[in-house]
């Protein structure tokens, strides 16, 4: 059976919104693309998962496949939103590898400095 007697699929174009009948939410179409990329800036120590939470937001969720943090728990980073979520998720995630493996390697260490600024204007606003 050749690919030509397998049904047509028609998939959405990237970012267009589908309907998850089995959830009652909708989905962007580039959720798991955007879990791939995430996971590949992160390094080989990350493991990042990409839900939807109630709100029907993105929830960024890295864990250390080397920490734990509490008892039996690995380390991890949780945070809600689209690309503002993805950014504190990755930033707390490039703080991690700074502090806990100094010598790991990931494509997000690229963004350290910029990392860095962004909390510095965190707690500069926390301050006003």
């Amino acid at each position: 059976m050749g690919h030509d007697s397998l049904p047509a699929r028609t998939l959405p174009a990237a970012g267009r919104r589908l309907q998850d009948d089995d959830k009652g939410y909708d989905m962007v179409a580039s959720r798991s693309a955007r879990e791939r990329k995430a996971a590949v800036e992160g390094g080989p120590l990350a493991r990042v998962k990409i839900d939807v939470d109630e709100a029907k937001q993105f929830v960024y969720k890295i864990s250390c496949a080397e920490c734990t943090a509490k008892a039996h728990r690995k380390w991890s980073t949780y945070r809600t939103g689209g690309d503002n979520g993805y950014l504190l998720a990755m930033d707390r995630w490039i703080f991690h590898l700074v502090e806990k493996h100094p010598g790991a390697e990931a494509p997000c260490l690229a963004y350290l400095g910029a990392a860095q600024q962004r909390l510095h204007e965190r707690r500069e606003q926390q301050g006003s």
